[in-house]
């Protein structure tokens, strides 16, 4: 965990902007599948005969969300880039909220168990989308040629995924728990948002 603690805060102080962006994205995307991934065995205990539908419906959230970003912003400002980061946290948020909102209540969890699989998936679904549509937006505002665009944002992308999936697998939700973990994606955010806004206002 202390390894993955510093390479995170490296690159919170070494990205630029929307490299960091995406990065924090990234990180929370993949934080969030899991911690999903997590509860769904917690309430429903057959993740393994889920999983492939988790996986599919997050990815086709990725790829949603980059065609609606080309579809609805024919032009994009940094502006943009910030508001999604602001959702990002939001989202994140919402779903410790959701978390903590089914964990609490006094009901059976089969008198709703319908609602809370389709509550699971369609948050999935949107933690996907919200990555694509981040993705896509970074793409459309740099300045760089194709190929070193790419790299940079699957770069920044891909060390964020890796690191925050192993750092809320291995330490945050053990420590912490679902809720709390969530929360403290929403911070990851909210500092990332705060940052880039006072390196680059």
């Amino acid at each position: 965990p202390l390894i993955l603690l510093l390479t995170l805060i490296l690159s919170l102080i070494s990205l630029g902007p929307l490299n960091l962006g995406l990065f924090a994205g990234g990180f929370t995307s993949s934080a969030l599948e899991f911690i999903l991934l997590i509860w769904f065995q917690v309430v429903f205990g057959f993740i393994y005969q889920m999983t492939g539908v988790i996986f599919a419906l997050f990815m086709a959230g990725i790829v949603f969300g980059a065609l609606i970003q080309r579809k609805i912003f024919k032009t994009v400002t940094f502006s943009d880039f910030l508001k999604i980061q602001a959702l990002m946290a939001i989202f994140s948020a919402l779903v410790a909220l959701t978390i903590l909102l089914f964990s609490s209540s006094p009901l059976p969890i089969y008198s709703f168990s319908n609602l809370l699989l389709f509550i699971v998936l369609l948050l999935v679904f949107t933690s996907g989308f919200l990555m694509g549509f981040q993705f896509s937006l970074s793409a459309s505002l740099r300045k760089k040629s194709v190929m070193i665009s790419a790299g940079e944002s699957f770069s920044a992308d891909l060390l964020g995924s890796a690191i925050g999936v192993l750092l809320v697998s291995v330490y945050l939700v053990p420590q912490f728990g679902l809720p709390t973990s969530g929360f403290i994606l929403a911070g990851l955010n909210v500092m990332v948002l705060g940052t880039i806004k006072w390196k680059w206002p």
